[in-house]
């Protein structure tokens, strides 16, 4: 699933101290890179944050899990 891919990669980033990772290009690129729609990716990022297992601020995103 997306968010199973989401996950993935940001565990893969090293998340600080504070359990925040930035992510080094535009969430278009992630989106490329990941092989996913854009769009399907954004929608899926405002679901995780709903439900409370992350915390975007722009190319930040804090992870709650």
């Amino acid at each position: 699933s997306i968010e199973d891919k989401l996950l993935t990669y940001f565990k893969t980033l090293k998340p600080n101290k504070e359990n925040i990772i930035t992510i080094p290009f535009s969430l278009s690129n992630l989106a490329e890179y990941l092989c996913i729609d854009r769009s399907n990716m954004m929608r899926e990022l405002n679901i995780m944050e709903k439900k409370k297992i992350i915390k975007r601020n722009k190319n930040e995103i804090e992870i709650l899990l």
